[in-house]
């Protein structure tokens, strides 16, 4: 076998590249996966958001799109709570991407949960805690080439999924729609990704009784296979989108 040579892998046979990123990977996964990255630079291939070594930051997230404009959750972080902090219900969701644990036929994952006042006057690890907002629907926006396609989650008629509706109920799916962004939030979407060098990733709203749309996060390498249930294929289209942009400079 003749070994092929570097251009070629780096140039000729790989020419676009959408990046999933791996979210518990090992270190030498990570320095093959910036070795690669170097490479496909040096020869101008096509990215589909670029290599990142580290997960983008939920509280970052939340900085930036107050500053943009988006309405986001009150958001505080603490290692105890008193009686005071429950002037309002409170949630609770984990700092970083939530993990997940088999154990057996079980499996067993972080889940955005309401906090109990049985907690207070306990000392815990530093923590993420969030202004349970009564919701009317959940959004998930996937974002692709500054457009927005999104549905709306139907997750409150089922009380197990209400707070979370990742939390699934395999017996009873929630209901999806589809479902039109107003403009100027479709608007502050862009510019948010635009900050983060994101050209493509899973967005997180809710909507609450009074009709705001309130930002939660973004996962770059969401999951979006929920869409194809509304006649929205985001594989065919981010396919289309790196063939479209292989021949634009091929």
């Amino acid at each position: 076998l003749k070994p092929v040579s570097e251009r070629k892998v780096f140039g000729l046979f790989l020419c676009s590249v959408y990046f999933m990123r791996q979210r518990y990977a090992h270190a030498r996964y990570i320095t093959n996966l910036i070795y690669v990255n170097s490479n496909l630079n040096h020869y101008h291939c096509d990215w589909l958001n670029r290599f990142m070594p580290d997960e983008l930051n939920k509280l970052q997230q939340l900085q930036i799109a107050d500053k943009i404009g988006l309405n986001i959750p009150h958001t505080f972080l603490k290692t105890h709570l008193n009686k005071q902090d429950f002037s309002s219900h409170l949630i609770t969701k984990p700092m970083s991407d939530g993990i997940g644990l088999s154990i057996g036929n079980a499996y067993y994952k972080t889940y955005t949960s309401e906090v109990s006042q049985d907690i207070c006057n306990k000392s815990f690890l530093i923590s993420l805690f969030q202004q349970k907002i009564e919701k009317e629907i959940e959004l998930r926006v996937f974002f692709l080439e500054k457009k927005c396609h999104t549905i709306a989650i139907l997750s409150q008629s089922d009380p197990q999924t209400a707070i979370d509706y990742r939390n699934y109920n395999h017996s009873h799916f929630n209901r999806l729609e589809h479902y039109a962004l107003p403009r100027d939030v479709s608007q502050k979407i862009e510019l948010f990704m635009e900050h983060f060098n994101l050209q493509t990733g899973s967005l997180d709203f809710i909507i609450d009784k009074q009709g705001k749309h309130i930002f939660l996060e973004v996962n770059p390498s969401g999951q979006y296979g929920i869409f194809n249930a509304c006649n929205i294929y985001p594989d065919k289209l981010i396919a289309e989108y790196l063939l479209k942009k292989h021949y634009e400079h091929h």
